[in-house]
């Protein structure tokens, strides 16, 4: 009976667990969906395109770009977190905004905007 006891208080932890995790990430898919909202600034076509763009990117550079741009990291944070060199950080992302620029076909004037 002890052991019994024991498993029923595991399951029970587990499955609340899950509850909690999922909950968790429905309200962070509630905030995604309102900060999304909230900026506004880009068509939808727009964002497909970007998120396509993005996709085409070799591994080492859309992680640096998701995790200053979509993450909100500077690049010497995103270099800590990725464990390189702050340097190798830069390098890796000017590769990618150069990258971009060509998949986007973005001329000079909206690059120097910051777009």
């Amino acid at each position: 009976m002890w052991l019994f006891g024991i498993a029923r208080r595991v399951l029970a932890n587990y499955h609340r667990g899950q509850r909690r995790g999922d909950a968790l990430a429905e309200r962070l898919r509630l905030e995604l969906a309102v900060a999304q909202t909230a900026r506004g600034y880009l068509a939808s076509n727009e964002q497909t395109e970007i998120r396509a763009a993005v996709a085409q990117l070799p591994p080492k550079l859309r992680e640096i770009t998701a995790l200053v741009h979509w993450e909100g990291f500077t690049l010497t944070e995103a270099a800590q977190i990725i464990g390189i060199p702050a340097s190798t950080a830069r390098g890796r992302y000017a590769t990618a905004r150069a990258a971009l620029r060509d998949l986007l076909k973005v001329d000079a004037v909206a690059e120097r905007r910051g777009f």
